[in-house]
């Protein structure tokens, strides 16, 4: 997932992507990490990137999360919780750590934050 020639890339250490959704899966934020971070993997998915469009494996995580928000508030669990997905080839590794973030003023007031990092390859 990688862009650009390898010396243009030296020494680019890019921050994280975060991405902030309502329960109703409405993108409340993101930063332009989040933006080139999703172009590029609907890029590895579809072969066209749109940093508009959001790549299937972001919109499947986050309606696990908002699956397991809603199990959590009508049990009256309110702690937050993780979900991890590690996706890409080997070489071009990105993480996906989606948290729900349960609110006791009820479903509509709580979020789920997406937080991506490129971790390169593994092994």
């Amino acid at each position: 997932m990688q862009d650009g020639p390898p010396h243009a890339r030296a020494g680019r250490n890019p921050g994280s992507g975060i991405l902030v959704f309502n329960t109703s899966l409405q993108v409340l934020h993101r930063n332009p990490e989040a933006v080139e971070l999703s172009r590029r993997i609907q890029q590895a998915e579809t072969g066209t990137g749109s940093g508009d469009v959001l790549p299937r494996v972001i919109t499947d995580l986050c309606h696990k999360i908002r699956r397991d928000l809603q199990i959590r508030i009508d049990a009256g669990n309110w702690g937050q919780f993780q979900v991890r997905r590690l996706i890409g080839a080997p070489q071009e590794l990105v993480v996906l750590n989606g948290i729900g973030l349960p609110d006791r003023g009820g479903w509509q007031r709580s979020r789920i934050l997406i937080m991506m990092k490129e971790v390169g390859t593994v092994g």
